[in-house]
Formats: structure tokens, sequence, C-alpha cells
């Protein structure tokens, strides 16, 4: 009677030799690596969304805490001598500082020229004549400039401010927008005086890079997970049976299927990163509900 330990072998060895089983292995690993990937960009749509909501959530009440009066006293550079504009501009360092991830928080007003915003007060621009970098490169260039009142800034571009200021209600960019101080996810609201005309705009940057970052940040324990699981795959199949493993080598290196374990494995794990990802999105929900409420 053939033992048991040899017949399991056996049928092992079978299974993952047979080009049946490959095709499978192949057919699997290709669709679990699809998935994940998709479950990735849907991942960073989700936090596109999450920080676009958020910064329109800050923009929306920040909007109306400045006074108009205050804005209109603010027109030239000559202006930052003004007591209201270190008012303003506190005010706008408090929101920041309230609410993280917030990179740049500003106050525009419209001009004759539709196309043409320029600056009240930017958070950074206390002493608009100081060389600061903005950005921590540790170079101070264009990227670090900083407006005093009165500076222009071309919107020919941005469709969304455009129509802020004609449905006069927040609104947020659709797409990061790149400028001279980076690439934002950037939202606005209108400040309006006591006869609800628009006065101003209020806008507050995220970097559009944030929503990467985040997203990263919760598949790095997946990638950990497969390494050291491939690792543990590899040493307890070499330990099982030498000879198989040594098949399987050989398959990799003459037959160019080197990319089968690690397939299989990907469709394997398909199912638990699905359910890592939607535990994941569903406290994402949950803490955008709470920054909301707490903006």
């Amino acid at each position: 009677m053939i033992p048991l330990q040899t017949r399991t072998l056996s049928s092992l060895r079978d299974f993952f030799l047979s080009r049946k089983s490959l095709a499978t292995f192949a057919v699997l690993g290709v669709l679990a690596g699809g998935i994940t990937y998709g479950l990735y960009r849907s991942n960073v749509h989700l936090n596109t969304e999450r920080i676009r909501e958020r910064a329109l959530a800050i923009a929306a009440t920040g909007a109306v805490q400045f006074d108009p009066v205050d804005l209109n006293e603010l027109r030239t550079p000559a202006d930052i001598t003004k007591p209201q504009y270190a008012k303003v501009i506190y005010k706008l360092n408090e929101i920041r500082r309230q609410n993280e991830d917030v990179k740049y928080i500003y106050i525009m007003r419209p001009t004759a020229d539709p196309n043409t915003l320029e600056f009240v007060a930017d958070a950074d621009s206390l002493d608009p004549y100081a060389k600061k970098d903005l950005n921590g490169d540790g170079i101070v260039d264009e990227a670090d400039w900083l407006s005093p009142p009165g500076e222009p800034y071309d919107i020919a571009q941005i469709e969304e401010i455009h129509e802020m200021f004609v449905l006069k209600k927040p609104i947020a960019d659709q797409e990061p927008y790149t400028d001279q101080w980076g690439t934002f996810i950037s939202d606005h609201a209108p400040v309006k005086d006591d006869k609800k005309n628009i006065v101003a705009m209020i806008g507050v940057d995220i970097f559009a890079d944030k929503a990467h970052e985040l997203t990263r940040s919760t598949f790095t324990p997946i990638i950990w997970f497969i390494g050291l699981f491939l690792l543990l795959v590899v040493i307890r199949l070499t330990a099982f049976n030498r000879s198989l493993f040594k098949e399987l080598w050989e398959l990799l290196r003459f037959k160019k299927k080197s990319i089968f374990v690690s397939l299989s494995l990907n469709a394997i794990l398909s199912t638990v990163i699905t359910f890592g990802i939607y535990q994941y999105t569903l406290n994402l929900m949950k803490e955008e509900i709470g920054n909301r409420l707490i903006s």
C-alpha cells in the first residue's frame, strides 16, 4: 500500500505542475492583481473626495468669520500696516491651525476683469516682503512667493471660481489645480455683506498628493503582509519537500512561469484585501463625518 505522505506529495506535485492548474493560477492571479489595483484607485478617489469635502466645509464656515468692513480696508500693499490686516491674518492662521493638512488659506476679491482676482490677505503674508521657505524644500523661490493686498491672480482657467460667483455658494475644484505654489485640491467660498452681495472669496488649499499619501499608508501593511507570507511559503515549501521545490524552481526558470506563485497568492489574498479596504473605507466615512462636524 502506498503511504499517505507519498500519495499526498504526488498529488501536490501533479497539482502544481499541471498546465490546467498553472493556467488557473495565472487567470486568478491577473484577476486578483486587477482587483487590487482597482481598489487602490478607488481609495485614491475616496480620499480625494474626503479631502475635497473637508476643505469645502472649512472654506464655507471660515467665510462667515470675516467682517466685510475690515476687508474693504485692505486694497494696496501699504495697507499691511493697518490693524485690520493683522486681525484678518490672525483669523486666517487660527482657522488653519484648527484644521490639519490645510497648507494655504487666503482671501481674494473680484476686480473689474472677470478673469482676475486680487489678494486681500494671505495667512503667510503678515510681512509680504519677508523671505520664507513655505514649502520646506530648502529653497526660497517663486513657490514661496508672499502675496500682499492688491496683487492680481489669474482665474481664467479655473471655472469653479467663476461658477462660485454666479451661484453665490461654496464650491470645490473638480480636479487638482497647479500654479506657482504647487498642485492642490482647492475649495472656495464667498464672503458676503449684509445685503448678500459677494465682496470677497476665501480659498483653502490642501496638497493634492495627500490623497495618495493616505492611500499608500493603507496599502503598506498589505504589501508587507504579502511579502512576509511569500517568504514563509518558500521556506515551508523548501522544508516540506526539497524535490518538489526543485521541480517548481526549474519550472520557474525554464518554462517562464515565474509569476504563477505570486499570482495564485494574490488570488487567495484578494478576499482579505477587499475586506480590509472595505473596513478602511468605512472608517474613512466615519472620520469624514466627524471632521465636518468639527469644521
